[in-house]
């Protein structure tokens, strides 16, 4: 009970506890007393406890309190069998409160972005008709261990979206193709919810009674001018009758009066002190009664001039306001059609990368081209976009680790090309955990130099593609990093290279062995796995088998020790220079002669290792020569056609023919013409095509279709043409390029 008092105590309870006890037998017996019987005593045997767990717990922690309660068991001196059973415990009323007002909540969260969609495109032909959220009550528990965005928790309280289903209504008026668009932008709001229906409904709308007003009509269909005398006399009316009225009431209380002050004079014999009051009274009410009467026409006439002067002002204040948002608007439409003039010319020109000859536009010719139907589309890829770009850059700020795996496999699969895009969308964060592994030194070095010598335009659809693939990217490495069983004790074999891993396990048992490999990126485990001969990978494949689990004691005295044994080895303990990878940056500028001449020199002062890491590196503009046909047509149709052109005229005489020849016949008579006619070529323009012709080959190398070994092995053999070895390398062997 302490434990469950302290981890679990509304949501667990004990119903029943059942034990098993046995006589007690002494281990112990006093000599010459064996045949004495004395008092049995009893002991438990084993016990059974029978606990009951509400529902609103995730599996999870039901697992982790049952093996609690285990474990905690475990003092005992005999056995205790712990089961559990989930059923559902009454829950008090400010639970159903608390999930009744998360789910108003997020349905008005929801029905607030739609209404601002509307309002903001559509204010007066289109109107949200039926509107329903479907929910369900999921467990605080699940929303932590899921990513989607269907999930909403307040405190205890989690719901989970199942559907959003709407209908918009749109005005009879209104053009078929904006009705879709707008459609399809709000289909793209509730996108992030399952099983949303959002349908259309068209009708004629009823038109507003105070529309003719609105139009420059008066309060009865005149006109402004007409209405406005009419108001005018209509005022002078009501004052006149006000007048009316007081002059009647003032000649009935004049003669009130006079009947009063008769029938005075002929009581005055009778009371004559009392008529001189009577009349002395009756004197000043007169006076009063005429004061006030003249202060009301006084205030009455300076009312309607008060209300003149603010009718003047009130029209005033309209032409003002009106004169304000009109500029307001025209400053709207002039951005949104520069941008969309923008977006169109990038369009059009941002796969060749100029005008097509006769078919120049002009800005304004551009802007009317686009249809509603493409204006509409052109929003809807930008609020994707939009969407895609905030929920990776979440993604990456709270798990590096996921980014790091991410833009590693985008740089070494598709090249430094797709890779400088994605850092000029998101920024140099991204690549900043990837400077501290040393197998991907040579490959940053080229982004960095690829990514300061270009410039990036890339338009919306472009960014939406680069985006999506990226986002199925990430999906795929969350599900890889956080399925995997690394631990975090072995993070120091990420900064060694494969053969120093190798170095570092060569002495150790097939255990320890197996267990480096399972801690190891894929391609370091290849590398460890193909280092052993047949018999031992045999042992190696068996380990794995049966390491499934092991104490955890064990792995971390396991990753202690080769901590330990890295620090105190000085062949371990090293900081990764690129020496290779400057080596190789010489020999991708030099001809194939001085490659050959520098190669056959290495061989009788380089180890057999270092020359093969410099052969499965080296891609170089020779290397173009000796690939297949098939690897060779790949690699220039994915350059485009006036920069294909630009390296073809740049290069030499051997690669260009060797270009010419293995293409087809009419792709390479167009080239050719190209080149006849193009205009001599600039140092930074040849280097910049070439560096992308480099990295698609080293792509293409990177993802297996190309192997760069063996090309490497046909160019340094003397079947190619080597037959003497140069005593040494001089500054004049390297070719200038310009």
């Amino acid at each position: 009970e302490p434990v469950l008092n302290q981890y679990c105590h509304e949501h667990c309870q004990i119903i029943h506890i059942d034990t098993e006890v046995d006589l007690a037998v002494d281990e112990v017996t006093a000599p010459g007393f064996e045949e004495s019987a004395g008092k049995a005593t009893l002991a438990p045997a084993s016990g059974k406890l029978k606990l009951l767990v509400d529902e609103s717990l995730g599996s999870e922690t039901r697992s982790k309190i049952v093996t609690l309660l285990k474990e905690h068991l475990e003092i005992l001196d005999y056995p205790v069998q712990v089961e559990s059973k989930v059923t559902a415990f009454p829950q008090p009323a400010s639970s159903g409160y608390r999930v009744a007002d998360l789910r108003d909540r997020v349905t008005r969260d929801i029905r607030a972005s739609l209404q601002n969609m509307i309002s903001q495109f559509c204010p007066a032909t289109c109107l949200l008709g039926e509107f329903e959220v479907q929910t369900e009550v999921v467990n605080p528990e699940d929303v932590n261990y899921s990513s989607s965005q269907e999930f909403f928790q307040d405190g205890p309280a989690a719901i989970r979206v199942r559907g959003v289903k709407a209908t918009i209504m749109t005005d009879q008026s209104m053009a078929p193709e904006e009705a879709n668009g707008i459609v399809e932008m709000a289909k793209l709001k509730v996108a992030q919810f399952k099983n949303s229906q959002i349908s259309a409904q068209t009708m004629k709308f009823p038109r507003a009674a105070n529309e003719g007003a609105g139009n420059g009509m008066g309060p009865y269909g005149l006109a402004n001018g007409k209405g406005g005398q009419y108001g005018k006399d209509s005022q002078s009316l009501d004052a006149k009758e006000l007048r009316d009225s007081k002059e009647t009431k003032d000649s009935r209380e004049s003669r009130d009066s006079k009947e009063s002050r008769s029938e005075n004079l002929n009581r005055r014999e009778n009371n004559s002190q009392s008529n001189s009051d009577t009349r002395n009274a009756q004197t000043s009410d007169n006076k009063n009664e005429k004061f006030e009467r003249y202060e009301k026409i006084e205030r009455v006439e300076n009312g309607d001039a008060v209300q003149q002067t603010l009718d003047k002002f009130r029209l005033y204040g309209i032409i003002l306001a009106s004169i304000i948002l009109a500029l307001l608007v025209t400053l709207v439409a002039i951005s949104f059609r520069k941008q969309i003039v923008e977006s169109g010319k990038s369009h059009d020109h941002g796969k060749d990368g100029h005008h097509p000859p006769g078919k120049n536009h002009s800005p304004s010719e551009e802007s009317t081209s686009l249809t509603s139907d493409e204006k509409a589309a052109l929003i809807g890829r930008r609020i994707e976009s939009d969407r895609l770009f905030n929920d990776l850059t979440n993604i990456y700020s709270e798990q590096p680790k996921v980014a790091k795996h991410v833009f590693t496999h985008v740089l070494t699969e598709e090249g430094v090309e797709t890779t400088a895009q994605y850092l000029e969308i998101f920024g140099e964060s991204v690549v900043m955990d990837l400077l501290r592994d040393p197998g991907l030194q040579a490959d940053l070095s080229e982004l960095m130099d690829f990514y300061a010598r270009n410039t990036f335009d890339i338009n919306e659809e472009e960014r939406l593609l680069l985006l999506k693939k990226l986002h199925h990217r990430t999906v795929t490495a969350k599900m890889q990093v956080h399925g995997s069983r690394s631990a975090a004790l072995f993070d120091f074999l990420a900064e060694m290279d494969a053969p120093q891993v190798v170095e570092m396990i060569k002495n150790e048992s097939n255990t320890v062995k197996a267990i480096v490999l399972t801690q190891c990126d894929q391609k370091k485990r290849q590398v460890l796995f193909n280092s052993h001969d047949e018999n031992t990978r045999m042992k190696l494949m068996t380990e794995l088998s049966r390491i499934d689990h092991l104490p955890k004691n064990y792995i971390y005295n396991v990753a202690s020790a080769l901590r330990r044994k890295k620090m105190e080895n000085p062949k371990l303990n090293t900081e990764a220079l690129p020496g290779t990878d400057v080596l190789v940056g010489f020999l991708e500028k030099a001809n194939i002669a001085t490659q050959r001449t520098i190669v056959h020199q290495l061989m009788g002062t380089a180890g057999a290792d270092a020359l093969q890491n410099l052969k499965s590196k080296l891609v170089s503009i020779e290397t173009l020569r000796f690939i297949k046909d098939q690897q060779l047509i790949d690699v220039i149709t994915n350059v485009k056609h006036d920069e294909l052109i630009q390296f073809l005229k740049g290069c030499g005489d051997e690669v260009r023919n060797a270009v010419l020849s293995k293409a087809p016949q009419d792709l390479s008579a167009e080239l050719s013409d190209g080149i006849n006619m193009s205009e001599p070529v600039s140092r930074e323009a040849y280097l910049a095509v070439e560096r992308k012709v480099l990295n698609r080959m080293k792509v293409l190398a990177n993802n297996g279709q190309v192997n760069i070994a063996e090309v490497n092995e046909r160019i340094f053999s003397e079947e190619f043409g080597y037959q003497e070895r140069s005593p040494e390398v001089t500054a004049t062997d390297m070719r200038k390029v310009g």
